[in-house]
C-alpha cells in the first residue's frame, strides 16, 4: 500500500502519543505470548486498542511519563529555498527549532530523513542524515537553523519529501522516531528534476520479509530468545542496463541512532540484471537483547536506498531509562523544583527488581539532592518524579540517573546543565568550580601555619630584645644614680 505522507501528517498529529506508547514499549505491555500475530499499524486502519496493558504493578510513586516528556514537544520547521532542485545542486534549507516545553533540552540533535515519494510504490527513504549536534534550548526557546543538503548526481527525478526527528542524547524522541519511517515529525516536499535522467538501484519496501513473516515499519514482529532470524529484502534495477553495487547491512541494539550500538556489519557486492530484481539477505546476528534494529543500504553511484527493520526477541529481561531531566531551570534559592526520569521495560509486560536513582549535583559534586525509586517496571512509560527546595541558587549542575535490576547496575546516564550554554546571566556564585586555584588545601593550611609560627617566634624575639635592651638601660640608670649618691656623700 503506497504510503500518503500528506495525509500521514495529519494523522500523524492526533496519534503521536499512541505512536510513541506502542513503538517505545515495542508491545511489550500487550502480552502477547510468542505465538500472537504481530499488530499491525495501518493509518487507514482503526488505531488497534488496547496499545498498553495496566498490569498490577508495585509502582507507588510512580506518575504518567508524557505528564512531563511530551512527544511532539519540539518542532523543527524548516523548508528548501526553492520547490525544484536539479541532481548535484546544493539545496540550502533554513527556518527554526521551536522548544515548547517548560523545561531547558540539553545535548539536542536534529535528524533529517530524506524520502523518494513513490509513484506505484511506497515511498523509500533514500538519505538519513544528522543536521548538528550538541544543541542547547532554553524552555519555550525559539532559535534559527539552517543547513545545506546535496542532491546526489544519481538522484532518480521525481517528488521528494523531507522529514525531521529532535532527540536528545541521540536516544530519546520529541519529534520523530527514529525507527519507524511512518512516524515523522515536520514534513517539507520539493521535487528533483536531472538533465540526464538515471534509474538507481532501490529496495522494493513492500517485499520484507523476517523468516518467512511479513515486517515493515508497522509490523513488531517477535521470535524466541534463541531463534535464529534471516532478514529478505528485494532489489530492483528498473534501468536497461546490468549493475553492480554495493550492500551493507548492520545490526544494532535498539536502534540505528547511536553507532556504538553497532553490534555487526556485513558488506558485499550484489549484481542486478536489467529491468529485473534480486532477492537477498542477512542472517541477523542473536543479540542479548529484546530489540534488534537492522539497517539496510545500498547505494548506487552516490544514491542510496535504506531499510529500517525492528524485531523483538521474547524471553529477555530487559529495562531502560527514557528521558531524564530537571522540570525547573536554574535552581532558584527557596524556591522548590522538580527532576524527573521515565523507565520502561522492552519485550514483557512487567519486570520486578528495579531501583532507579535520580542524584542532583553542583558542578564541584556535591549532591544537592536524591531520590531513590524501588519497585516494578511496566511496558507503559513510567514516570518518576521528587521535588526539593534548593538552598541556594544554581544555573549548572547535573542529573544523573541510574537503573539497577536485582543489584546489578543496568544503565546509567548523565545530563550536564551549563549556564554559560544556555544563559550566561543565569550563572551564579554557586556554579564556580572549586580548583587547586582558587580552594584551601592541606598545603595552604601548612603555610599558613608556618607563616604564624614565624610571626610568633619573631614577636618572641623582639620581646626579648626589648626585655635586654630595658634591662640593660635599668642598670645603667642605677649606675648613674649611685655615682651621683658618691658624689653628694664625698661632697658632704
Amino acid at each position: 500500500m503506497k504510503t500518503n505522507f500528506y495525509g500521514l501528517t495529519i494523522f500523524y498529529k492526533a496519534l503521536t502519543l499512541l505512536a510513541l506508547l506502542s513503538l517505545l514499549s515495542v508491545q511489550t505491555a500487550l502480552a502477547q505470548s510468542p505465538e500472537a500475530e504481530p499488530v499491525v499499524f495501518d493509518p487507514e486502519l482503526e488505531f488497534p486498542f488496547p496499545l498498553v496493558a495496566e498490569p498490577e504493578a508495585n509502582t507507588p510513586g510512580a506518575v504518567s511519563c508524557f505528564d512531563y516528556h511530551a512527544f511532539g514537544s519540539v518542532q523543527v520547521n524548516v523548508s528548501p529555498f526553492v520547490e525544484t532542485a536539479y541532481t548535484t545542486d546544493v539545496l540550502y534549507f533554513a527556518g527554526e527549532i521551536t522548544n515548547n516545553n517548560p523545561y531547558p533540552l540539553i545535548d539536542g540533535q536534529v535528524w533529517m530523513r530524506m524520502f523518494k515519494l513513490g509513484e506505484e510504490t511506497n515511498d523509500s527513504v533514500v538519505d538519513f542524515v544528522l543536521i548538528e549536534d550538541n544543541i542547547s534550548l532554553l524552555a519555550n526557546e525559539v532559535r534559527p537553523l539552517d543547513f545545506e543538503w546535496t542532491v546526489p548526481t544519481y538522484a532518480a527525478e521525481g517528488n521528494y519529501a523531507s522529514g525531521f526527528l529532535f532527540t536528545t542524547a541521540s536516544k530519546y524522541s520529541f519529534s520523530g522516531l527514529s525507527s519507524a519511517e511512518w512516524v515523522m515529525g515536520n514534513l517539507v516536499t520539493f521535487e528533483v528534476k536531472s538533465a540526464a535522467p538515471y534509474s538507481p538501484i532501490t529496495f522494493a519496501t513492500e517485499e520484507i520479509l523476517l523468516n518467512d513473516r511479513i515486517s515493515n515499519s508497522r509490523v513488531q514482529v517477535r521470535f524466541g530468545e534463541s531463534e535464529s532470524v534471516t532478514a529478505y529484502a528485494t532489489l530492483v534495477n528498473d534501468s536497461a542496463e546490468e549493475k553492480r553495487v554495493s550492500l551493507t547491512w548492520a545490526a544494532y541494539k535498539w536502534d540505528g541512532l547511536q553507532k556504538d550500538s553497532i553490534q555487526d556489519t556485513k558488506t558485499e557486492m550484489v549484481q542486478i540484471p536489467a529491468n529485473d530484481s534480486i532477492k537477498v539477505f542477512y542472517d541477523t546476528p542473536t543479540l542479548e537483547t529484546a530489540v534488534t534494529f537492522i539497517e539496510a543500504e545500498v547505494i548506487d553511484g552516490d544514491a542510496k536506498s535504506m531499510l529500517n527493520i525492528r524485531y523483538i526477541r521474547d524471553g529477555i529481561v530487559e529495562t531502560r531509562i527514557n528521558y531524564p531531566s530537571t522540570l525547573t531551570y536554574p535552581l532558584t534559592e527557596g524556591q522548590e523544583a522538580t527532576m524527573f526520569s521515565c523507565v520502561h521495560s522492552t519485550s514483557q509486560a512487567l519486570v520486578s527488581g528495579n531501583t532507579v536513582n535520580l542524584k542532583l549535583k553542583d558542578v564541584n559534586g556535591n549532591t544537592l539532592h536524591s531520590y531513590t525509586y524501588e519497585g516494578d517496571v511496566t511496558g507503559a512509560l513510567l514516570g518518576l518524579k521528587d521535588s526539593f527546595v534548593p538552598e541556594r541558587s544554581y544555573g549548572s549542575f547535573s542529573l544523573t540517573v541510574s537503573l539497577n535490576r536485582d543489584g546489578q547496575l543496568v544503565e546509567e546516564v548523565i545530563t550536564t546543565y551549563n549556564c554559560e550554554d544556555l544563559d550566561p546571566s543565569l550563572c551564579t556564585e554557586a556554579d564556580k568550580i572549586v580548583t587547586a586555584a582558587n580552594a584551601p588545601t592541606d598545603s595552604d593550611d601548612n603555610q599558613m601555619l608556618m607563616v604564624l609560627l614565624v610571626v610568633l617566634l619573631l614577636l618572641i624575639l623582639a620581646g626579648l630584645v626589648y626585655y635586654k635592651l630595658s634591662m640593660k638601660k635599668a642598670s645603667s640608670i642605677d649606675d648613674k644614680m649611685a655615682d651621683d649618691l658618691g658624689d653628694i656623700n664625698n661632697h658632704n
